[in-house]
């Protein structure tokens, strides 16, 4: 019988951008999660801190981040704290923070 190594989902480095003006349910991006083993499903995004918890969501079966809140920040950039889980035996997580740049609203409004 062979033997399996059972590795943890990565979730590289990543910066996503959202415009300041972007409104509630606006999707910023997805989470570039990976798994070095080829069957083992992503199942599970959540966000566990950041400077950004209280402005974004995270679908938890897809990794889609959108803004959960209006970008009343004077900040140009933000963090988000992140957990994947997979299906493996057992079940193993990875955690990483994004950077999500806040750029200046455009003048049309979107």
């Amino acid at each position: 019988m062979p033997f399996y190594l059972n590795y943890s989902p990565k979730i590289p480095d990543a910066t996503l951008a959202v415009r300041k003006n972007a409104i509630p349910g606006q999707v910023v991006g997805f989470v570039p999660a990976v798994d070095a083993n080829l069957n083992d499903a992503l199942n599970s995004f959540e966000i566990i801190g950041g400077t950004g918890q209280n402005y974004f969501a995270i679908d938890a079966a897809s990794g889609r981040v959108t803004v959960a809140a209006p970008l009343d920040i004077t900040s140009s950039s933000l963090t988000l704290d992140l957990r994947v889980s997979d299906s493996g035996t057992p079940p193993l997580t990875g955690e990483n923070s994004i950077d999500i740049e806040i750029t200046p609203a455009d003048a049309s409004g979107t």
